[in-house]
């Protein structure tokens, strides 16, 4: 058994330090293979916490029959499949285009506070005595 994996067992026996470890062992490896999925740095690194934080929530799926190592970057790149598989449902819109939507809401918004100033006025105008109208 390599020395990591003896790491993630003395945490499962409540050594909370032992996870230090594997995290300084892995850590930055990890990030660059999953960078080399999604080609974004800072997504490979939140894809890297989820791999570790896996070890920490579900503790009984790791069976030790192969390395750690093996088992961290299979999980790794599961998130990286999965991240790349939502990115690609996701629509991204230039930041140009956005002014245009944020112009097409306040349209929007200023045509409904309009509508909504016509019905208190004509709602006002209602109440008035006939001679007044």
């Amino acid at each position: 058994m390599d020395t990591v994996a003896s790491s993630y067992r003395r945490y499962l026996d409540g050594e909370e330090a032992a996870f230090d470890r594997i995290i300084k062992e892995y850590f930055d490896n990890l990030v660059f293979f999953i960078n080399g999925y999604v080609n974004d740095y800072a997504a490979a690194e939140d894809l890297a916490v989820d791999a570790f934080s896996d070890l920490i929530v579900h503790k009984s799926r790791y069976n030790f029959k192969t390395s750690l190592k093996t088992y961290l970057f299979m999980l790794g790149r599961s998130r990286a499949l999965d991240h790349i598989k939502h990115r690609r449902c996701v629509e991204f819109v230039e930041l140009s285009e956005t002014d245009e939507t944020a112009d097409d809401r306040l349209q929007l918004e200023e045509m409904v506070l309009a509508d909504e100033r016509k019905r208190m006025i004509h709602s006002a105008i209602a109440q008035l005595p006939e001679d007044m109208r």
